[in-house]
């Protein structure tokens, strides 16, 4: 199976490094790695041109012309994705290297479109709080009523193609919009998609000064039944 990696970034130079070196430390290598800029200022495509050159796998660079927001540029980017399989990736985190493997296996073992996982919170240094998000008990298929509880965030999801070539007819109707790709993501896996918890944590949740939302902001948006 190929699974594709769709990278948003905006202003992101201080972590990015790390994230992208956790890429290339996969035992799965990612199909491509696809990245759409949001009009960065400062040298996150600079790093990223430099990683395309270091690496075995495509890297394929777009840059908006015009600002999209957060949501709507991590669904161009997915929308660009070519693999099987897509796994989401924020600019400041780090992958554990068997992450691929686990999504690429939950997606062909357990014929799951919709995957989470685990993840461990970690500070700006990468040293761990001691907190989870989420901290799932066990690896398993499960149910929508689940989705109507937690939010999952987008950096622990990964999607099959079809699962993403449905909800692009949504995204395809006239004046759609959304803030959160994520929220948007759980909501579409509510219905009638096959889903699946990976227990072990996968990356490293990075806590910092400029998080757009993080691990406090998360745990506030829980949605409610």
């Amino acid at each position: 199976m190929q699974i594709s990696i769709a990278l948003a970034t905006f202003n992101g130079s201080k972590y990015l490094n790390d994230q992208l070196i956790s890429l290339a430390c996969q035992k799965l290598l990612p199909y491509e790695v696809i990245v759409v800029d949001d009009g960065s200022t400062d040298e996150t495509l600079e790093i990223v041109k430099n990683f395309a050159s270091n690496v075995s796998f495509p890297v394929r660079i777009y840059k908006n012309e015009t600002k999209l927001g957060y949501g709507l540029n991590f669904l161009k980017a997915a929308g660009f994705c070519s693999g099987d399989a897509i796994a989401f990736c924020d600019q400041d985190d780090e992958w554990s290297p068997d992450k691929l493997v686990r999504v690429v296996e939950a997606i062909m073992v357990h014929k799951a479109d919709f995957v989470v996982h685990s993840a461990e919170v970690v500070n700006e240094t990468l040293n761990f709080t001691g907190s989870r998000y989420h901290d799932i008990v066990k690896d398993n298929i499960f149910g929508s009523e689940i989705l109507r509880e937690k939010f999952y965030p987008g950096f622990a999801i990964s999607i099959t193609k079809r699962f993403f070539t449905n909800l692009k007819k949504i995204t395809m109707q006239q004046g759609f919009f959304v803030d959160a790709h994520d929220e948007f993501i759980c909501e579409h896996a509510e219905r009638g998609w096959r889903r699946y918890e990976i227990s072990k944590s996968l990356v490293n949740y990075r806590q910092h000064q400029s998080n757009l939302i993080g691990y406090h902001d998360a745990i506030k948006k829980q949605r409610v039944a």
